[in-house]
């Protein structure tokens, strides 16, 4: 059972630091510090490890940091996408 808490502690943390990024994001409109390819990678490992605990790793916890990580990096890779995109067309 104490396990068990501290694997649904990391889940619920380990996802969420990711959050004040993505509000910085989002507030500043600005990606310019983000590094595309951190994100890719990330992205990559997030699916890779998700596709290893579904089929091999029956703890709850695990899958749900894995799924909420993969949503939360998805995010920043579109907010990635939209705002160079539009921080490019201002500068043209």
């Amino acid at each position: 059972m104490i396990i068990e808490i501290f694997g649904w502690i990391g889940a619920i943390l380990l996802p969420a630091c990711a959050l004040p990024q993505i509000w910085k994001i989002y507030k500043t409109k600005s990606v310019e510090d983000i590094s595309l390819s951190y994100l890719w990678l990330w992205f990559i490992g997030e699916t890779s490890i998700l596709f290893y605990a579904i089929f091999s790793i029956n703890s709850i916890p695990l899958l749900f940091n894995y799924f909420i990580s993969l949503f939360i990096v998805s995010t920043l890779l579109v907010q990635y996408t939209i705002y160079k995109k539009k921080n490019k067309k201002k500068l043209n």
